[in-house]
């Protein structure tokens, strides 16, 4: 049996993957137990208070310095105890991220961890998907366990210290790995480059509702989003069955993220039915043909974007998009004309992210943007600029006078932020209280979602 502490950069989210993790865990005797270091006075003193055999920290591209630098204050407080790293900089970057911890996860943390633990009792000669910087011998391989046959998820490693996530009347769950797709800018690529093949994988209907109804009865829950990279809306059968089930037993609004490919009369009202408020597509760019073939979002053509908000809005479903800021070959002025793009195809919120290449994905060697300082801005205020022609035409008059620039970021980002109170049907005051607590919208973390 190990003791085994997690430690999390920021507080904005529970991961889904780290509840399963630490419920397969403790299945298999261990101990374990969570910090997130910005909402922790003194990480190390909460540390050393409970002790550890294995200190995993979770490792997300973005964080890179913190990693590096949390790992080395760990290493010299507490050198008895083996740090692990795992998630997209350990899955992605392996040695060359300059981690220095004892061991590397790659991929889905939770039979790497079982082979972990296995080898250092010394029950197994070599690790699965665990890297080492002892040069043990490593496999790397898929892992495709059922996911029906994981422990229910343990949402108490999260709500039993941090009152703020647990109080949230908003809820994410994961009920998928893999994808059908292989876009060249999203980490699935790389996964799969790094994996070989990836089986595309999702719990049961039932699964999920019991998933649902055991957070349901011990904590706040008024709405769920699935945060998976496609909610399997092409699986007929599948649909049909969870939306059966969700609106006898769950009777809980509810938004997904799936394809616009996916999404026609038949399945929007299947949602409709079911309690879907909104869905999130990805719309990455205006322009059609870098989306098809730089992306390779294959068929995903604007007419098709096109017609899937209006079957969603056919049947009083909100489309909320997806858009990236800084792709190479693209400039503030393409950025723009996305923005118009959401506008003009009726989406009711665009959210933007940065560009950022990851390793082993075919966009993953190509430079970023240097224009850093417009890329903030324009994703700052883009969900503004992609509702209001006049806000847009505003927004780049001022391109070049900082001080103007700063305050409609903040009006941009305001926005974000009422808006997704709104999607997600949150309460003014408890809205207020999450913000406040858990920083700007800026600062969300880059969780891949199968890894970390």
């Amino acid at each position: 049996m190990k003791k085994i502490c997690i430690i999390q950069r920021k507080g904005i989210e529970e991961s889904p993957i780290i509840c399963e993790l630490s419920a397969l865990l403790k299945q298999e005797g261990n101990e374990t137990y969570l910090l997130i270091h910005s909402y922790e006075k003194n990480l190390l003193s909460a540390i050393k208070k409970e002790g550890a055999d294995i200190i995993a920290i979770q490792s997300e591209i973005g964080d890179e310095e913190w990693s590096k630098k949390i790992c080395m204050e760990i290493r010299e407080n507490f050198p008895k105890s083996k740090i692990v790293s795992f998630g997209s900089i350990p899955t992605f970057y392996q040695e060359k991220s300059e981690i220095p911890a004892d061991f590397l996860v790659v991929g889905e943390p939770e039979v790497p961890f079982l082979s972990l633990i296995n080898f250092l009792e010394g029950k197994e000669p070599e690790l699965i998907n665990v890297i080492s910087k002892d040069s043990i011998p490593t496999k790397i391989q898929p892992t495709d366990f059922d996911l029906d046959s994981l422990p229910m998820p343990d949402r108490e490693i999260y709500y039993s210290r941090y009152k703020v996530l647990r109080d949230f009347p908003v809820k994410r769950f994961l009920m998928s790995r893999g994808c059908v797709l292989s876009c060249s800018f999203c980490y699935i690529s790389g996964l799969k480059n790094i994996m070989g093949k990836i089986k595309v994988r999702f719990k049961s209907p039932e699964r999920v509702v019991k998933e649902v109804l055991q957070v349901s009865e011990k904590y706040p829950l008024r709405f769920v989003h699935f945060s998976d990279d496609l909610f399997p809306v092409w699986n007929r059968t599948w649909l049909e069955k969870f939306c059966k089930i969700w609106k006898d037993e769950i009777k809980l609004p509810f938004s997904i993220v799936t394809l616009s490919n996916f999404l026609n009369d038949k399945v929007s009202s299947s949602l409709k039915e079911a309690g879907c408020k909104f869905v999130i597509i990805g719309v990455e760019t205006y322009n059609e043909k870098k989306r098809i073939e730089e992306l390779e979002k294959t068929s995903v053509t604007n007419s098709i974007i096109e017609g899937a908000v209006n079957s969603l809005s056919k049947f009083g479903i909100k489309a909320v998009s997806i858009n990236i800021v800084g792709l190479p070959g693209e400039d503030i002025h393409d950025w723009f004309k996305t923005a118009e793009f959401n506008r003009k195809t009726g989406i009711s919120l665009a959210i933007a992210s940065e560009f950022v290449p990851i390793p082993k994905t075919p966009l993953g060697s190509l430079s970023v943007s240097n224009d850093k300082s417009n890329i903030d801005y324009v994703r700052n205020i883009f969900s503004l600029a992609s509702r209001s022609k006049l806000f847009q035409k505003i927004s780049l008059i001022f391109l070049g006078f900082e001080p103007m620039k700063f305050i409609l970021s903040r009006i941009g980002e305001a926005y974000l932020m009422l808006k997704l109170k709104s999607l997600y049907e949150v309460r003014f005051l408890e809205g207020l209280i999450y913000f406040i607590r858990i920083g700007r919208w800026k600062d969300r973390r880059a969780n891949l979602h199968q890894i970390g």
